[in-house]
């Protein structure tokens, strides 16, 4: 994501996938428009929002260490944000629609289904925004236990 409209187009394009989705979906199955409209609209700003955080995420912290940072930066960077952040990212969003879509298999296949993609559809920017930090903050911890200690400090 070094493209530099990203933070403005990604969060944009999700927010109005997420709303006509939603409006699509809820469309069909209830009168009430005007809630429909309301709950459509609320969701897509909010995925707007998670989206943004998983854009900035992305192009502050999913990086290669420099030279100057060392082993610590190795720890951090590629241990902790490209490793462990990179596969709770990439495993995350899954998981949780599949445990989702499973409780959900009582009402219906339909329904199981909605949710697992609706699910997915969320859990990606939301884990592509919180992945990468959980990652960042275990480099720093890992490397604090080793006794690597972050140059220039």
């Amino acid at each position: 994501m070094a493209w530099r409209r990203a933070r403005i187009v990604v969060p944009l394009v999700a927010g109005i996938v997420t709303c006509a989705a939603l409006f699509a979906l809820a469309g069909t199955r209830t009168g009430d428009t005007e809630s429909v409209v309301v709950a459509a609209v609320t969701l897509g700003i909010l995925e707007t929002i998670i989206a943004w955080c998983a854009v900035w995420t992305w192009q502050r912290i999913w990086r290669d260490p420099t030279p100057a940072e060392g082993t610590w930066g190795q720890v951090v960077y590629r241990q902790g944000v490209k490793r462990l952040g990179g596969m709770m990212s990439l495993v995350m969003p899954p998981l949780n629609a599949f445990s989702t879509a499973w409780g959900d298999l009582g009402e219906g296949r339909g329904v199981a289904t909605m949710s697992f993609l609706m699910v997915l559809w969320v859990g990606f920017f939301g884990w592509l925004a919180i992945g990468p930090w959980a990652g960042y903050w275990w480099g720093r911890f890992t490397a604090r236990a080793a006794g690597i200690k972050k140059p220039g400090k």
